[in-house]
């Protein structure tokens, strides 16, 4: 896949999560990959935006009312507000502001989805291209509902499976491994980045 034809979607990299601070780094069974995947993502939005192509980061605010299906990874990030929007926890990470003037922001509505209430889909029509890449947080099903929405609208989808973060290695592998698959091609930024070369 070419990279100038890529449009490069990041879902939730925002303070509460990927911060140096964020409280979830005592409760994610590995830590450091909090830091793993933040340096995958800021590595391959840098590669897609040299290229010419699209990066676009989404802010997601899952609210502060835990519903009774919510999973404890869900019900932690809204119980301590680490996606609050008003919120300093809710803040786009710096590294992600960092990209430069040719990255585009976005605040979704209240929920999981990124494509709900943020012009995604109209952002993403803008410089017309069959292919959007994801990567983000799997915690709450926050990717998933983006990849099943972007399926849906017709998009070629591919998620970056070392650029994504997820509570613990079962969370981790039932998305990767049997979810997300349905709807999308699971491969990794190294892969995509080398195959363009």
């Amino acid at each position: 896949m070419a990279l100038w034809k890529t449009q490069f979607v990041m879902v939730g990299i925002q303070q509460g999560i990927f911060g140096d601070a964020s409280p979830l780094r005592q409760q994610i069974e590995s830590p450091e990959s909090i830091d793993v995947v933040r340096s995958c993502i800021t590595r391959f939005a840098s590669a897609v935006m040299d290229e010419g192509g699209t990066a676009v980061h989404v802010s997601i605010d899952l609210g502060d009312e835990v519903s009774d299906h919510a999973g404890i990874g869900q019900t932690y990030l809204q119980s301590n507000g680490l996606l609050a929007s008003h919120l300093p926890n809710g803040e786009v990470h710096p590294v992600i502001t960092s990209l430069g003037t040719e990255l585009t922001c976005l605040q979704a509505s209240l929920g999981c989805n990124a494509f709900r209430g943020s012009r995604l889909d109209d952002e993403l029509a803008r410089q017309p291209r069959e292919t959007i890449v994801l990567a983000g947080v799997l915690i709450g099903g926050i990717l998933d509902a983006t990849c099943r929405t972007a399926y849906q609208l017709g998009y070629d989808v591919h998620v970056l499976a070392d650029a994504t973060l997820a509570m613990g290695h079962a969370e981790r592998e039932t998305y990767l491994g049997l979810v997300m698959p349905e709807f999308a091609m699971v491969t990794t930024s190294a892969s995509l980045i080398a195959g363009a070369s």
